[in-house]
């Protein structure tokens, strides 16, 4: 057991300082990303794009071509926090996880494939599914879950376990729905990830 232990610790070590070095930063961070130890690495794709204002601390995943800009904090201490491929959280977007709440239960958080969060946006403890949008400063809490193709509005506060359903937009303080989503505003779903896969590669490339 002792050796097993042993073992399990030199090889999360091993791949702390290799994120480490990676980023050219001291053993447990790479810029922004830390480790908090066993169990509680980032792991970011090698596409992903995490900027160097950017904070990823913890049991965070970032995949494929997504991208967390410039002020963004993804911080899994926690819980954890899984976003999929292309996805965009966008400048000052805060996200986090939750071991004690209302609900009596831990939430961790998880972005699907192709959201966009726009800037200054918190999620937490919540579940965005595919192809959703969470507009600019609005808020998603405990246990929410916004559906595919639906859109948060700028400014909306999404209560605890409240289900934003699939093709609908909500808006207001507390959110309510007000109407189904356009067919410009689908095109919009369908065409902004991509825009930020491109936008997220230039970055990459300036050294951002």
């Amino acid at each position: 057991m002792l050796l097993a232990g042993a073992r399990s610790r030199a090889a999360e070590a091993s791949r702390v300082g290799a994120l480490a070095r990676a980023w050219g930063g001291p053993a447990g961070a790479r810029g922004g990303v830390m480790s908090l130890g066993a169990g509680a690495t980032p792991t970011v794709h090698a596409t992903a794009f995490v900027a160097r204002t950017a904070t990823v601390v913890g049991e965070v995943t970032v995949g494929e071509d997504s991208s967390v800009w410039y002020s963004a904090v993804l911080r899994g201490d926690v819980g954890s926090i899984t976003v999929g491929r292309r996805s965009n959280l966008q400048d000052g977007v805060v996200v986090h996880c939750a071991r004690h709440n209302l609900g009596g239960g831990r939430f961790d958080t998880l972005v699907g494939d192709d959201v966009v969060v726009g800037h200054a946006a918190v999620l937490h403890a919540c579940t965005l599914q595919d192809r959703c949008m969470v507009g600019i400063g609005a808020t998603v809490l405990d246990g929410a879950v916004v559906e595919t193709g639906a859109i948060v509005a700028a400014g909306a506060l999404v209560a605890p376990g409240t289900t934003v359903t699939a093709g609908t937009v909500w808006g207001g303080v507390p959110a309510k729905k007000l109407r189904d989503v356009r067919p410009q505003e689908q095109q919009v779903l369908r065409d902004l990830p991509a825009t930020y896969v491109e936008l997220a590669r230039r970055h990459m490339t300036a050294g951002g």
